[in-house]
Formats: C-alpha cells, structure tokens, sequence
C-alpha cells in the first residue's frame, strides 16, 4: 500500500509508477475507506492509497 493525505496525491504517485511499468492493482487509486480497509494500519491521515500487485 502506498498511502497518500489525498486523491490527487494518491493519483500522481499512481500515474509516475505506471510511467515506470510497476506491476500495479488493476483496482487504481482506492478513497475512502478503502486504503484503511487494505492496509488496517494506516492513520487517519491516509486518505488514498493504491496496492501494487507484487509488493
């Protein structure tokens, strides 16, 4: 999981890796709930994530 404060955040981190050909989760950038449900650990502050799919 690669935790961001926001979506945007969260999408470039996303966009730069894809650039990169990094094996990512076809499930994109996750909000919401969603980061915290992935990874049970993060903090309030992570508001966006998203998963690679061999981390």
């Amino acid at each position: 999981m690669f935790a961001y404060p926001s979506y945007e955040d969260a999408a470039h981190g996303l966009a730069g890796f894809g650039r990169l050909g990094a094996p990512l989760a076809p499930e994109g950038v996750l909000r919401g709930a969603a980061p915290a449900e992935a990874e049970p650990a993060l903090g309030p502050a992570a508001r966006a994530g998203f998963l690679m799919e061999r981390q």
